[in-house]
């Protein structure tokens, strides 16, 4: 815990909660409607997470099932 009494976690809503605050004051000032906003910001994030899994997906089945890391593949 921080010296402030902050979690990690609490802290990283903090930053996600600002520049999300930040961008969707940006995009409101330049003529978007709220909902696209959201709209694409859930669709950007669910597209990112999509590619991450697919490709944890695809690294899991590239490795053989009694691999064991001894920290030193790379």
């Amino acid at each position: 815990m921080s010296l402030d009494g902050m979690s990690r976690l609490e802290r990283l809503h903090e930053i996600v909660d600002e520049r999300l605050s930040s961008l969707l004051g940006e995009m409101t000032e330049a003529g978007w409607e709220l909902h696209e906003i959201v709209g694409s910001i859930r669709r950007a994030m669910e597209a990112r997470v999509s590619e991450r899994d697919g490709a944890l997906k695809e690294a899991s089945k590239a490795v053989s099932q009694d691999f064991v890391s001894d920290g030193n593949e790379g």
